[in-house]
């Protein structure tokens, strides 16, 4: 059990590292760009043809 607990530390660190690791201008691009996606959608009533 404590296998288990110890993976999900790890993969916790790793997540956090690379994620300081970003520059913080593609963290902003990536973000707004999915606001921008979700406003679609909810535009569209959830019928979401703007990838297609």
């Amino acid at each position: 059990m404590g296998g288990g607990r110890a993976a999900v530390e790890g993969a916790k660190h790793v997540l956090v590292e690379t994620w300081e690791a970003l520059p913080r201008v593609v963290i902003d691009r990536e973000c707004q760009s999915f606001h921008e996606k979700l406003q679609m959608v909810i535009l569209c009533a959830r019928y979401n043809n703007f990838n297609g």
